[in-house]
């Protein structure tokens, strides 16, 4: 299994088998929102959609995990569709699952802790925003939305980054699909892993 054995894919993975372990092994009629967004992020990688795709022979145990996993795929979709407003936390797996972005988003988080706190935007904060932005998914980063459910203040995170790396003065916002007037915003605002949300306690 490729996937497994590649750091991106491998935490998808990882993240899908957990989230989806009520799914793959007892079946549900519905598809929590959890699985959703696990799923989404393992087959944004050519190695999840392998896996996705790939022929389970006589293994019984595959067969009925990939039947019971179709509950999922209209939602899924949805969240992978080409210009899909999608929430900041799906974007923020969906990088993590391509190394290159991956690695580009650590990077943010380092650099620009200061700007998070109200501080000011570092050269080296600046940079790595930047190279953030050259990622081919931060397209999806750019445009996802903060929906409430993170275990940090997005929002807040979001605002600051835009005024003091940006110098927009007006708070940005980020309105779920179907609300008025949405705006595609300069730079990436992703879910923080919790590595970061303990970073950012640590540095109160």
């Amino acid at each position: 299994m490729r996937c497994a054995q590649r750091k991106g894919c491998g935490s998808a993975l990882h993240a899908y088998l957990y989230q989806c372990s009520e799914v793959i092994q007892a079946g549900a009629t519905q598809c929590p929102v959890p699985c959703q967004r696990a799923l989404a992020a393992l087959t944004s990688t050519d190695e999840g959609r392998g896996l996705n795709d790939c022929e389970c022979g006589e293994n019984d145990v595959c067969r009925k995990s990939k039947l019971r996993v179709e509950v999922c795929r209209e939602a899924v979709e949805k969240l992978t569709a080409p210009g899909a407003r999608i929430p900041c936390s799906v974007a923020f797996w969906m990088c993590e699952a391509e190394p290159q972005c991956g690695t580009a988003l650590a990077y943010y988080y380092r650099y620009c802790r200061g700007a998070f706190h109200g501080k000011r935007c570092t050269p080296r904060c600046n940079n790595s925003l930047a190279i953030l932005n050259r990622q081919p998914r931060s397209d999806t980063l750019r445009s996802c939305y903060c929906d409430g459910s993170e275990e940090f203040p997005c929002q807040k995170i979001r605002d600051r980054t835009d005024q003091l790396c940006y110098g927009r003065q007006e708070p940005s916002t980020t309105p779920k699909p179907g609300s008025a007037a949405p705006e595609l915003l300069p730079a990436a605002w992703p879910q923080l892993t919790l590595a970061a949300v303990l970073l950012l306690v640590v540095a109160r």
